[in-house]
């Protein structure tokens, strides 16, 4: 029937196909492989954007590519990535890989490296050290796993990285947070100890002609008393949601930088909260018993860059929807609800997935749910489990999580085993991959079939020595990519003797 329509709607129709339709396509139909063929330039790099968008990746990645075979490549990286991963699991071995250690220009020194972040797409490391930001580009042309300075910006003195969120595949934001010293405030009856925190947004951009431009969109101060721990939990768009959960309440705070104002509320109805995230006009959180939705009140004027915390708890707002998980789970914190790896918050007409982690009898349980959202009427959203899996606990330490990347419609995420000897030390890196999505009309019979699925976790490699830590590890699940902060200590003296990048491929040949 394809081959009836006219030539155009052809083309437009196979940019959409997914990729083994297309491989498919060409195999089964001689007409359609002389279609393909004819535009293949054209059909990969579409299929390639379609891509970047679907996994999540970064655009400028690809911007030396120039062939159809260079384009065609690079799309087929995800399948390419979940099946290194399913063949591991297969065999019960880790991943065949190549590492290498980057070789950094002689002039710019590790020592003082702070923390790293491996942009979606596997090129590109941003790297964090005194009041320092820089972009490196990991594979310039001609200059294989040479680092390339592409821009160096001061940012100041931050504390943390609090995040760094991609936006329409093609720029970067990034919240750094910079907190002063605890400050008395004295009245009359009593003294009390204050912090400003202060949350600076940037946005890097590749310009036409491929270099890196950084820029910051605003600055925004919270004041609150010393014992208060401000999270940021979500940026979506130009929207940052802060929670604070207090000794005797908890406030949500949302900073909306491009109509530089804000909305604050103490939180009621509600208690126990382990994670929290937003849409563009509501705030969700998550507890023990399922999902709460709380609109966003009017925002007000930022007149002077900031806010005092507990003038916030003037306003009290209680959620007004409620989605239920049908059971009762056994959590207590963020650590226990894993959400997506771009800083998660939910689009308009698109569901969210976000897991709860659960320690039971021995047994690591990962139950996976999606979240559909109606912005226009908030009591028809709908909450589903898709799928539980578990690991044997036994054969494992403690394991910390990583949010969760999308690898051919997968949920990959990097899983890290951390023992205590003089300090808390990281001794495996494993790697896990979830079944396919589901959606649709075969939801509730795929779940009947694998309700409880086993978690496989493919190590890194071999188990780390005691000598070396990993400071930072950063996947790229759909390209097979990975970069590692080590250092080593000197045994005589207990200091950092070396710091220094390793750079795993594991879909290249070792």
């Amino acid at each position: 029937m394809l081959q009836r329509l006219p030539f155009e709607v052809e083309l437009e129709i196979i940019e959409y196909v997914d990729v083994r339709d297309i491989i498919s396509l060409q195999l089964t139909c001689k007409s359609l492989y002389n279609l393909i063929e004819g535009h293949s330039k054209l059909i990969w790099r579409r299929c390639l954007k379609r891509q970047c968008v679907e996994n999540g990746l970064f655009w400028p990645t690809y911007k030396d590519l120039s062939t159809a075979a260079e384009y065609k490549h690079a799309s087929i990286l995800p399948i390419l990535s979940s099946r290194a991963y399913q063949s591991a699991t297969k065999k019960g071995k880790e991943i065949p890989h190549t590492v290498t250690k980057l070789a950094f220009p002689p002039d710019h020194s590790l020592a003082a490296l702070e923390d790293i972040y491996l942009v979606p797409g596997g090129r590109y490391l941003l790297t964090f050290e005194k009041g320092w930001m820089a972009v490196w580009d990991l594979n310039p042309p001609g200059e294989q796993l040479k680092p390339k300075e592409m821009m160096h910006h001061w940012v100041g003195p931050f504390d943390n990285l609090v995040c760094i969120n991609m936006v329409d595949n093609g720029k970067l934001h990034v919240v750094l947070s910079f907190t002063g010293e605890e400050q008395p405030v004295t009245s009359s009856d009593s003294t009390i100890f204050v912090c400003i925190s202060t949350y600076e947004f940037f946005e890097i951009e590749v310009s036409d002609e491929g270099a890196f431009e950084v820029r910051s969109l605003s600055r925004f101060c919270i004041v609150h008393l010393g014992e208060e721990f401000v999270n940021v939990y979500t940026v979506l768009g130009g929207k940052v949601t802060f929670h604070v959960n207090g000794k005797d309440f908890d406030t949500t705070l949302v900073w909306d930088y491009v109509r530089n104002g804000y909305a604050g509320w103490k939180l009621g109805g509600i208690t126990d909260i382990c994670e929290v995230f937003s849409s563009d006009d509501h705030v969700f959180y998550i507890n023990e018993e399922g999902l709460h939705a709380a609109k966003i009140p009017p925002l007000k004027p930022n007149d002077i860059g900031g806010v005092l915390l507990r003038v916030l708890a003037q306003d009290v707002l209680v959620p007004t929807s409620f989605y239920s998980y049908g059971v009762k789970y056994d959590i207590a914190s963020a650590e226990q609800v894993i959400g997506g790896d771009l800083r998660w918050g939910i689009l308009e007409d698109e569901p969210l997935i976000f897991q709860i982690k659960e320690h039971i009898d021995g047994m690591l349980r990962i139950h996976r749910y999606q979240f559909k959202f109606d912005a226009t009427d908030d009591q028809k959203g709908s909450l589903k489990l898709l799928e539980t899996s578990e690991c044997n606990m036994t054969e494992y330490k403690n394991l910390a999580s990583r949010p969760y990347q999308v690898c051919d419609n997968r949920l990959a995420m990097i899983w890290a085993e951390e023992v205590a000897e003089f300090d808390w030390h990281v001794s495996q890196l494993f790697l896990s991959l979830s079944s396919p999505v589901v959606d649709g009309p075969a939801a509730a019979v795929e779940l009947e079939k694998r309700e409880r699925k086993e978690l496989r976790l493919i190590p890194f490699g071999a188990h780390i020595e005691l000598a070396k830590s990993a400071h930072a590890y950063e996947f790229c699940a759909a390209t097979g990519k990975a970069a590692i902060l080590w250092s080593s200590e000197d045994p005589d003296t207990g200091l950092v003797a070396e710091t220094w990048i390793n750079y795993y491929d594991f879909l290249a040949s070792p």
